[in-house]
């Protein structure tokens, strides 16, 4: 599963490791480890626990017709959610990108 950023139609952005399957013709996308992506202002980002009541360590099935888009993450967004939600495992920047500014954690 690769990080993804996952929109809803609600307008929720989340960030997860995420999959689309296809079982007898329902898409749907299975995301695990979700994070809600929050705009804290001068171009920075948080994570915020996604459904932090539920219990979604076995992954959550979301049927495609609630999903707007579904994009691969940013290297350093996607670096920063390894280690904050992930698995902690970083992928090297690529110098010509400019850095992203993340707020804490959950």
């Amino acid at each position: 599963m690769e990080t993804k950023i996952v929109r809803l139609s609600s307008g929720e952005e989340i960030i997860c490791k995420a999959e689309i399957l296809d079982e007898g013709g329902t898409e749907f996308v299975k995301i695990k480890n979700p994070a809600i992506l929050v705009p804290v202002g001068d171009g920075q980002l948080a994570f915020a626990p996604w459904v932090p009541y539920g219990d979604i360590t076995s992954g959550l099935e979301i049927d495609m017709k609630f999903v707007v888009f579904i994009i691969k993450a940013q290297t350093e967004l996607s670096n920063q959610y390894n280690e904050t939600v992930g698995n902690g495992i970083v992928v090297p920047t690529s110098p010509q990108n400019p850095p992203l500014q993340f707020t804490g954690g959950s």
